[in-house]
């Protein structure tokens, strides 16, 4: 029973009439573009905070086909979709012509025979910060897409003031002082957008960034640099944060676990309530 009313709050949190009320009209009239390509409704998830679609499933019967490019491989087709549907997530078309995006990893295959390919949100050339899109296709049809990013216009100006090599001197002092590890070797700044709503959720500020990773035998510590003005924006030790999720479903009967439907890094499911207790 209590598993039963988990599930249901999660779907009701997953379809809420504040995400609907958020949609952005560009974003809707996007969404209806790709709804008459999959001939039929999709189910989404639209962020409350920036308007923009997160999740979107489609129908089993319906899923929405990659048309109009000689793409042959899964990524060539992400491409394709996001180029025709990118704006749903608020990925927009560069003046190249292709998606602001870079690809994160090769495409990955599952035992299901389905693809599954990651890009990395970029803005005016610079990647953001845990700003992702992973488009999931079966064969040369799009069946299911996750997605976090920010608004463009978040941010116009990205020419950093405070050097890179200035950011590298404040990541060590940290390091050295309130870490105490003045051992740890640090990684060359790299310039990033950073929003912490995409890593916490609730709405942030973007912020141009210096990304620093700090590293010794037991810490892996994160951290992001203002730009502009030099103050630290975040950092964490990646050891410690470390996620091992797994889902399971138990298929309504009393024989726990069940059967695994997810764990740690895996791609969506599709399953409404799966993909929810997952996030």
């Amino acid at each position: 029973m209590f598993r039963s009313s988990l599930l249901l709050v999660l779907s009701a949190v997953l379809m809420s009439p504040l995400a609907a009320n958020a949609q952005k009209p560009e974003v809707r009239a996007a969404l209806d573009r790709l709804e008459a390509a999959a001939g039929a409704p999709v189910k989404t998830t639209v962020s409350a905070d920036t308007g923009l679609v997160t999740f979107l499933t489609t129908d089993a019967r319906s899923p929405v086909p990659v048309v109009g490019a000689a793409a042959t491989s899964p990524e060539e087709l992400a491409l394709a979709f996001l180029r025709s549907h990118g704006a749903v997530f608020g990925f927009s078309i560069g003046e190249t012509g292709e998606p602001a995006v870079t690809l994160a990893r090769p495409a990955e295959r599952d035992a299901l025979g389905m693809d599954h390919v990651r890009f990395r949100q970029m803005v005016r050339g610079v990647p953001v910060t845990a700003g992702e899109i992973t488009v999931h296709l079966r064969g040369s049809d799009v069946v299911a897409v996750n997605a976090e990013a920010i608004p463009e216009t978040d941010i116009m100006d990205v020419r950093p003031e405070i050097t890179a090599e200035t950011a590298r001197e404040t990541v060590g002092e940290l390091a050295a002082v309130r870490l105490g590890r003045p051992d740890a070797e640090l990684s060359e700044p790299r310039l990033e957008i950073f929003n912490r709503g995409l890593l916490e959720g609730g709405r942030q500020a973007s912020r141009l960034a210096w990304y620093v990773e700090a590293r010794a035998f037991d810490l892996r510590e994160q951290v992001w640099i203002d730009a502009k003005n030099g103050s630290l924006l975040l950092h964490f030790n990646q050891i410690d944060t470390a996620r091992s999720r797994s889902v399971h479903n138990a298929g309504s009967t009393s024989a726990l676990p069940g059967t695994l439907a997810r764990s740690e890094g895996g791609a969506a499911t599709g399953n409404s309530d799966v993909d929810a207790a997952y996030q």
